[in-house]
């Protein structure tokens, strides 16, 4: 059962027996024939239909679609954020769903930089 964590009221946040599903990408140039957010649209399109077709109940967080792309500077379109904010920004996103209830959480990372 796939529920997304930004379609879901307050009162329905029920974490037992619930998977949780963070997909995480970057911002960045990809050449003259594709957008910059091609590596957010990757993952979540990934996490989705997988969410979907899971036998546990999954709850899928909010796409966070900037990472760590230095290496994009010497191009346009690029958003990035330190090694060190980016894994602080992660990890507080992580806590505050364990400290919701959430016990298991999945991280795919559609950027290989």
């Amino acid at each position: 059962m796939l529920m997304e964590w930004y379609k879901t009221c307050a009162p329905d946040f029920l974490f037992e027996d619930t998977v949780g599903l963070l997909s995480v990408g970057s911002c960045e140039q990809h050449s003259d024939y594709l957008p910059a957010g091609t590596d957010g649209y990757i993952g979540y399109s990934i996490a989705k239909p997988a969410a979907k077709t899971c036998r546990a109940r999954t709850l899928l967080l909010p796409p966070q679609t900037v990472g760590y792309s230095p290496h994009h500077r010497e191009f346009k379109g690029y958003l990035t954020l330190s090694q060190k904010t980016m894994f602080r920004y992660y990890l507080e996103i992580c806590r505050s769903a364990f400290e919701q209830g959430l016990e298991k959480l999945l991280i795919l990372n559609s950027h290989g930089g």
